[in-house]
């Protein structure tokens, strides 16, 4: 696979939550705030993806994976399908970020690349970190000062917010990717 496949690869996780954006066009079956989350899993995805094509290497055969791959050899049955031995591998000791938190996320990309990802304004900052608690709020129980503990509400506003920052950052970041995993040369 070349180099532009593979930023496609990782391309198509945040496309599998654009889509399922388009998908939920019916408010009445999809609520706001499951199209909320999967706008800031969008998003997330993708600043995740420009960490990892800005701080790996692609290696077309990762010995790990080949390793992986030939201990766990498909059944003689089985033979349409074989695991990749390629991947984007990430220093030993880069400290990859496990958080949801896409501020946080922007400025780490910020810190390696500050022209393309230049400091957020105010309003770009107060929604992502809306975003943010957003799909937090959605997968773990949040205390509210008006109602205590919920799971799973989140207010209009903090999805019009979460589905501004997508839009707004979305092609950004995915050109951003496929720049960065396919240079000129």
């Amino acid at each position: 696979m070349s180099d532009l496949e593979h930023a496609r690869m990782l391309l198509r996780l945040a496309g599998r939550d654009l889509q399922a954006i388009n998908a939920m066009s019916n408010a009445e079956a999809f609520g706001d705030e499951v199209f909320g989350f999967h706008a800031q899993q969008a998003v997330e995805k993708l600043l995740k993806a420009a960490i990892i094509v800005n701080f790996g290497t692609f290696c077309n055969e990762c010995p790990e994976i080949a390793e992986r791959r030939s201990q766990h050899a498909p059944k003689d049955n089985y033979t349409s399908w074989v695991p990749p031995t390629c991947a984007w591998v990430l220093p030993k000791d880069f400290d990859f970020p496990f958080i949801h938190d896409l501020g946080r996320l922007w400025d780490r990309l910020n810190k390696c690349d500050p022209k393309t990802f230049s400091p957020l304004s105010d309003d770009d900052k107060n929604s992502m970190c809306k975003a943010s608690q957003c799909a937090e709020t959605l997968r773990y129980p949040e205390y509210r000062p008006e109602i205590g503990y919920v799971v799973g509400y989140v207010t209009d506003m903090e999805v019009t917010q979460v589905i501004t920052i997508m839009n707004k950052y979305y092609s950004v970041l995915e050109s951003y990717v496929t720049q960065q995993a396919c240079p000129k040369r």
